[in-house]
């Protein structure tokens, strides 16, 4: 009985390993957008001491908004996902390592002479890790992506992009997808909601994450 017993805990612990295992670490924090809300989920008011490394290693700037909540995720523990329960919205983000063949992608998908969107824009569409997150987020493509702008410089990213889309979940209206990236790493962040207002003394959402270069 007892050996049945080891046998049968072995068993459970190499499926819990497996299955954390087996989740894919490039889009596995979008599958939040269907989990919340869900009172059985762990929140915390303050960011893990595995998302604080991963700011370190990152030099970022992030902080939970005001009346938004960190959830606390046991299978990928670098990414961040932050819930405001009051008016429904949500926010995604990770960083990850950038290199010369994800430039080249950004680079490839650069278009020219649309007598819609101008001589010289960017749909991503060569962007393979931005593909795959599409397709999770939204039955549409999302395009082309604008550059910056006054309130984005202040993110702090050599480059930024940003493009409003519809969400696929019918939880959300509206859904901004925002990139920043530089030499070093990129940063999505995806941002869903149905409409919001906050008060300008308060630190704004769409500030919550910063590429920071202070030392």
């Amino acid at each position: 009985m007892i050996n049945i017993l080891k046998i049968l805990v072995g068993l459970i612990l190499f499926a819990s390993c497996n299955e954390k295992e087996s989740i894919d670490a490039n889009t596995y924090f979008l599958s939040y957008i269907d989990k919340v809300p869900d009172t059985n989920l762990k929140t915390s008011d303050s960011l893990t001491v595995i998302q604080e490394k991963i700011i370190l290693k990152y030099n970022l700037g992030v902080y939970i908004p005001k009346y938004f909540k960190s959830i606390i995720e046991t299978k990928d523990e670098e990414a961040f996902i932050f819930y405001n329960s009051l008016d429904s919205s949500l926010i995604l983000a990770k960083c990850f390592d950038f290199n010369d063949t994800i430039l080249k992608q950004i680079e490839r998908s650069t278009k020219y002479d649309s007598p819609i969107y101008g001589p010289d824009y960017n749909d991503l569409s060569e962007f393979q890790h931005f593909k795959l997150c599409e397709r999770i987020i939204t039955d549409l493509l999302i395009g082309p992506f604008y550059f910056g702008g006054t309130l984005y410089d202040l993110l702090g990213a050599e480059n930024i992009m940003h493009q409003n889309f519809i969400p696929k979940s019918k939880k959300y209206q509206f859904g901004e997808f925002s990139i920043l990236y530089d030499k070093d790493k990129y940063l999505f962040i995806i941002s869903l909601h149905n409409g919001y207002s906050e008060d300008p003394n308060d630190k704004a959402r769409w500030q919550a994450f910063r590429f920071n270069y202070r030392k």
